[in-house]
């Protein structure tokens, strides 16, 4: 260029090489400005194929199809046609049917899975506090029947006894003859009062304790009271049990208790232990029911996931009785249906990042 510019003096003078290197530098600006515009156009191509085709990617135009690990929203309008004419329609006269389009690889892949609509049953609970206390038939203390001397000690603390075995022998003060004192049942002693050559005096000698059986108390409050009765079923810990009665509280107490019945053979309970548990007030059949992890709120709505093919649609829900798994669904879905119970955050999530503004 700079050669062409020297030559242009020669021949022609300052003037005419001063119009030459205006004329060159125009042409080359817009050489410059459209080789520019080409190569942002190709980097835009390029960055759409680097574009990972993400399970939230949308889907405009049934024909670009279902690809495998790719996720569409589309949003399908009855009688649409991407025509002006089309476009000029009130947009409220559109029948608005949003759905999410995922092939069963990408499903699989997802673990998103689906389960039919059934009826079934909806069992409310409440949930109730309380602890674990000894049964008082199985404590004793035990004394002598005469006042007498203690002649002999057989048991110490700690020990396990048998029902009918000998803890001591005392000779009595009235008749000067022995007698022996025994259990009265199984258990093991947990206090001990006695020593050879003592007077029993006014006294427990042992103390027997049994905590093969053991119960548990929770406190029902007044808004429990109607619902709370004896014979319902009560779950501690992922346990069933049943209510066994419900007796008023000590010193006037404004509340009732409940009582349940605890097998400890295997001494899997203690005394003292804080216990909460849920127990069945209510239990209703129901002709339709999804599980509580299906339903999702969307646009301040309801909603459950159903599967048609391979497109997921958003349906608003009405829902009825609830419980700790289940709940009743009014209208919204009919039974038979495959609604999304695994993973259908996934979906919930690519209605979010659509964009969508309906949802029917």
């Amino acid at each position: 260029m700079l050669t062409f510019l020297l030559r242009a003096t020669h021949g022609h003078g300052l003037f005419h090489a001063a119009r030459v290197f205006t004329l060159v530098a125009i042409t080359g600006f817009s050489i410059n400005s459209f080789a520019g515009s080409d190569h942002d156009h190709h980097d835009e191509q390029e960055a759409e194929k680097l574009t990972i085709n993400s399970p939230n990617q949308h889907d405009h135009d049934d024909d670009h199809g279902d690809e495998e690990n790719h996720v569409d929203t589309h949003q399908d309008h009855d009688g649409e046609n991407h025509g002006e004419d089309k476009h000029d329609h009130d947009e409220d006269s559109h029948d608005h049917n949003e759905s999410v389009r995922i092939s069963e690889a990408v499903a699989q892949q997802f673990n998103i899975t689906t389960a039919k609509v059934t009826a079934g049953t909806i069992a409310q609970s409440d949930r109730l506090y309380g602890k674990v206390v000894n049964d008082a038939t199985q404590i004793s203390h035990i004394g002598a029947r005469f006042d007498g001397t203690i002649m002999q000690v057989n048991v110490n603390i700690g020990d396990t006894v048998k029902k009918g075995q000998a803890l001591a022998r005392i000779e009595s003060n009235q008749s000067l003859h022995p007698y022996i004192v025994k259990a009265p049942f199984a258990g093991m002693i947990t206090d001990r009062h006695a020593n050879p050559g003592e007077l029993t005096q006014d006294q427990p000698l042992f103390t027997l304790f049994n905590d093969a059986i053991l119960w548990a108390e929770f406190k029902i409050f007044p808004q429990q009271m109607r619902k709370v009765k004896a014979g319902q079923t009560l779950i501690i810990d992922n346990e069933t049990f049943t209510i066994a009665h419900i007796i008023p509280s000590p010193n006037d107490a404004p509340y009732n208790i409940a009582r349940v019945r605890l097998d400890n053979h295997d001494h899997g309970w203690s005394a003292g232990i804080v216990l909460k548990a849920d127990v069945m007030t209510q239990e209703k059949m129901v002709p339709v029911r999804v599980v509580n992890q299906a339903i999702h709120t969307l646009e301040g709505k309801r909603v459950v996931f159903i599967k048609q093919g391979n497109r997921y649609l958003a349906k608003p829900i009405t829902l009825g009785l609830q419980d700790n798994e289940y709940s009743e669904i009014l209208a919204g879905v009919e039974s038979g249906e495959e609604v999304v119970v695994t993973n259908s955050y996934l979906i919930k999530a690519d209605f979010e990042k659509s964009g969508a503004e309906h949802v029917h």
